[in-house]
């Protein structure tokens, strides 16, 4: 006796297929984002465009609905639910929340990344600086307008793009570091180690919530100073302030 087919409810699959998911390349920590919401996923691809990646590893998992699909791997990095009514805000919270420790010994730094197509240059501080203002001057030499890493090499840092906000991707050797404020004409002025040290530890995004992550960052930050020159920027809205990022040390 023939048997019936199984009845298939109207919008699901007889087979479940593999979970709607894209990955993400951070300056070397990779995010997967798996996520039920079609609109959300084209969004954060759209966000994302530039840092995609197609590794096999995950550093950080974020999962919306899990209960749509198979159990997660119990070798994958430990799953983040995401809301079902989360936006692309959300989304880019839940991962920079996480980022500061998963990149350890690197740091997260509030900064614009700047390049000359070989070397980088960091320009950091808080809101209202002017790094995307600076961003917008410079033009194609800039990478990312809000976060980047710094990230040891061999005994020298390199500096990374992040996806925040208009980025693309890019990296190089850090050549220097200049802590922002808007001035009448353009001026910099070197920091002594102490001081830079106070002064940019302010911008760092710290893993507070790692000892291991927290002790590996701040190690990197003593070996950053002596290494590369920090500095006070002052510049007003003048494309000219390149010449001046970019002139060597005395």
């Amino acid at each position: 006796m023939a048997t019936s087919p199984a009845v298939v409810p109207p919008g699901r699959s007889a087979v479940p297929g593999p979970p709607r998911c894209l990955k993400t390349d951070l300056g070397g920590t990779v995010v997967e984002l798996r996520l039920d919401d079609i609109s959300l996923l084209e969004t954060m691809r759209r966000r994302y465009r530039g840092f995609l990646t197609r590794v096999s590893r995950t550093d950080l998992l974020l999962v919306q609905d899990t209960a749509a699909h198979s159990l997660v791997d119990s070798r994958e990095a430990a799953p983040v639910p995401v809301p079902a009514r989360a936006d692309a805000g959300h989304v880019d919270g839940l991962v920079r929340t996480r980022l500061p420790e998963l990149a350890a010994p690197s740091l997260l730094v509030h900064g614009t990344l700047l390049t000359d197509g070989e070397r980088t240059y960091l320009c950091c501080g808080p809101s209202g600086a002017g790094k995307s203002t600076l961003a917008a001057l410079l033009g194609h030499r800039a990478l990312c307008d809000e976060l980047a890493l710094v990230r040891p090499s061999g005994g020298t840092f390199e500096g990374v793009a992040l996806p925040y906000w208009k980025a693309r991707p890019g990296s190089g050797p850090l050549a220097g570091v200049f802590l922002l404020e808007h001035a009448p004409e353009h001026r910099r002025r070197r920091l002594a180690p102490g001081e830079a040290v106070r002064e940019l530890h302010r911008h760092v995004y710290w893993p507070t919530g790692s000892p291991a992550a927290m002790e590996a960052a701040l190690g990197t930050l003593a070996a950053l100073v002596p290494a590369v020159a920090l500095w006070r920027l002052g510049f007003r809205k003048d494309p000219g302030v390149w010449k001046l990022i970019t002139e060597p040390a005395p």
